[in-house]
């Protein structure tokens, strides 16, 4: 479609569907292009020595080949439950 994921996702934002079967489903359940995104932000969060800025990860991923701005970092590791910078340095110098 030429679309970007941000685009789309924009667009179903809020939006459900009606199955075949007569269920509701929201449609952002249909979309799952960040979930390669997401397991790689995992991956570098888990393997840090450091803890990284949500730009020094978004800088990382796109040397991965995953071309993702900071702000869409910071959303994805909100969604994933993984806490800011900040936090992981505290909790790091806290063990």
């Amino acid at each position: 479609m030429g679309l970007h994921e941000s685009t789309v996702c924009r667009a179903v934002a809020g939006k459900i569907a009606l199955l075949p079967n007569r269920a509701l489903a929201p449609l952002d359940d249909f979309f799952h292009a960040a979930r390669p995104v997401q397991e790689a932000l995992r991956e570098l969060i888990a393997a840090e020595q450091e803890p990284l800025s949500d730009q020094e990860l978004a800088e990382l991923l796109v040397a991965r080949g995953y071309p993702i701005a900071r702000r869409t970092v910071a959303k994805y590791r909100e969604q994933l439950g993984l806490p800011a910078q900040r936090q992981r340095a505290r909790r790091q110098r806290d063990r």
